[in-house]
């Protein structure tokens, strides 16, 4: 039995903020469990119900659907893949009816039974959770892996500040000592003609960028929770993706990460400190390495 690695998600456009969690579980693997990286076997989105290798734990700390990519109806997974769900989540049915969770709990599609033979599942927000515990199935809130990631290892790059995904509306209220130094980035991109590998080195050397920041501010939650964890000083700015539904995966943002919005953007601090919870942080990683060593256990 080997350690699988999530390393590509099915798109042609490659959000980093997805490539940052499997960053996470390599730095967990590498660093604190002290696994060789020929142990690791890296997979993609599309492989999960056709990997025909050697048997894998694989760590899970995603959304849901990727078990069903790309119908999102029926559970179709490899049974020599042995998933650990350390944080997933249900917020791809919150906006919109093209997925409803009546649909997916449809017991012929596989869902349920998955779960419960892979049960506890660990969740990203209480929306999740809860809608798993409502099915009696064990279930509790580990939020994002990225919280485990390790403090930078270089000084900031004073003035250097990193403008992601923002919307418009939120430039005005932007104070020219932010501005003056600010870089405006996107975390999509195309992949192009680049290799699964590829692609996934490119997603490290993004955050690798980002690792000497002195301040981000950004709309996305694997961008501001990331670097957070690294100790880089970050803004959340929260974008209006549906006005009449509340982002389920805000309940776990980390409480260091100074929300903002234009209700309360009066208020804000533009030049926080950087946050520290290691206590919170050694927890986080103990649970998520004991629960990776328990599987192995358990499926060898």
């Amino acid at each position: 039995m080997k350690y699988g690695l999530l390393v590509e998600f099915g798109s042609k456009c490659s959000n980093f903020g997805d490539y940052i969690q499997s960053i996470a579980i390599e730095y967990l693997y590498t660093k604190v469990m002290g696994i060789p990286t020929d142990e690791i076997v890296h997979i993609t989105a599309s492989q999960l119900s056709s990997y025909d290798g050697e048997e894998l734990i694989l760590p899970y700390s995603y959304v849901m659907h990727l078990f069903v990519f790309p119908e999102y109806q029926k559970v179709r997974l490899s049974p020599r893949v042995k998933p650990v769900f350390l944080g997933g989540s249900f917020s791809f049915t919150q906006f919109g009816n093209q997925y409803p969770v009546k649909r997916i709990f449809d017991e012929r599609n596989g869902w349920i039974s998955m779960f419960r033979q892979f049960a506890p599942i660990g969740c990203r927000d209480a929306y999740t959770c809860n809608i798993l515990r409502e099915l009696k199935i064990p279930a509790y809130i580990g939020g994002c892996i990225t919280n485990i990631l390790p403090q930078r290892g270089q000084e900031p790059r004073k003035g250097k500040v990193l403008l992601v995904d923002l919307t418009a509306d939120v430039l005005p209220y932007l104070p020219d000592s932010v501005l003056e130094h600010a870089t405006v980035l996107t975390q999509y991109e195309e992949n192009g003609l680049l290799t699964v590998e590829e692609n996934f080195q490119r997603a490290k050397k993004r955050y690798q960028y980002y690792s000497d920041a002195s301040l981000i501010i950004s709309s996305r939650y694997h961008m501001v929770t990331p670097c957070n964890a690294m100790g880089i000083p970050c803004i959340f700015v929260n974008r209006n993706v549906n006005y009449y539904r509340k982002d389920i995966r805000l309940d776990t943002l980390n409480p260091l990460i100074q929300f903002c919005s234009l209700e309360n953007i009066s208020d804000v601090c533009w030049h926080p400190a950087p946050a520290k919870f290691d206590d919170l942080k050694e927890k986080l990683t103990e649970l998520a390495e004991k629960r990776i060593r328990d599987a192995f256990l358990r499926y060898s």
